[in-house]
């Protein structure tokens, strides 16, 4: 295998890697908004049940939305450093094609 082909190889794996994170992320990402669903549907059936006002619960939902919006921050910046690396293994790519192809 020459340079090039290795060079390939090497930045196909480092994308599939990528990817994969990224999938990973968007899968914890979907599962914590349906938890976050389902916390607020259990909730709404205790204030029911016990017939409480909605006052504490009014309360609960503010404080989990800002939990939850905290959380997805968090995701989100997580989602940018993968995104940066992404650029990064993409530049080392053609850096590596560029040097290979000088005379």
């Amino acid at each position: 295998m020459d340079q090039e082909e290795q060079a390939l190889v090497e930045y196909q794996h480092a994308r599939q890697q990528i990817e994969e994170e990224l999938d990973a992320l968007m899968r914890f990402k979907r599962q914590a908004e349906q938890a976050t669903n389902d916390t607020f549907a259990e909730m709404q059936q205790m204030v029911q049940r016990f017939g409480e006002t909605n006052e504490p619960m009014d309360r609960a939902r503010h404080e989990l939305s800002r939990l939850e919006e905290n959380f997805f921050s968090e995701l989100d910046r997580e989602k940018r450093a993968i995104l940066l690396k992404e650029e990064e293994v993409e530049q080392v790519y053609r850096q590596k094609l560029q040097e290979q192809n000088k005379p």
